[in-house]
């Protein structure tokens, strides 16, 4: 069982169809819904896959049924990449945890290494930008 992490809903959207038959469910800002989604998460064999947000559940929540976490794109926030990761590195994880980054550009992987290294600055993720720039 793990989390998928998607910064947008129609990205998620698309994502959850087709993974529909891992048993994937999906949270995207239905506030109401997360604690019964999140609690059957953590306690019945189904869903496998939870397509989350990561804004909407870096906080307040426990994921340690998975021991798997995937970033289908990375965000721009140290606190946000590491409070969600955080969501199942939490008291009652009982596995290793393997954090997977799937990335489409280098620049995505300079993201991703930032995000690890808790560089947490707006300049720094500026000027990575404008080195991307001035590269192409």
């Amino acid at each position: 069982m793990l989390p998928l992490w998607m910064r947008f809903s129609s990205r998620a959207n698309a994502l959850c169809f087709s993974i529909s038959l891992y048993t994937a469910s999906q949270f995207v800002g239905m506030y109401r819904l997360r604690t019964e989604l999140f609690k059957q998460f953590q306690e019945q064999p189904n869903p496998r896959v939870l397509v989350i947000q990561p804004s909407a559940a870096a906080h307040g929540v426990t994921l340690t049924a998975a021991n798997v976490v995937i970033w289908y794109a990375p965000v721009t926030s140290t606190e946000t990449y590491l409070q969600a990761n955080a969501r199942i590195n939490r008291p009652g994880q009982r596995n290793p945890m393997t954090v997977v980054h799937i990335q489409g550009s280098p620049v995505e992987n300079r993201l991703y290494s930032m995000l690890q290294g808790n560089i947490n600055t707006h300049e720094k993720l500026v000027d990575l930008y404008k080195k991307v720039v001035a590269e192409a």
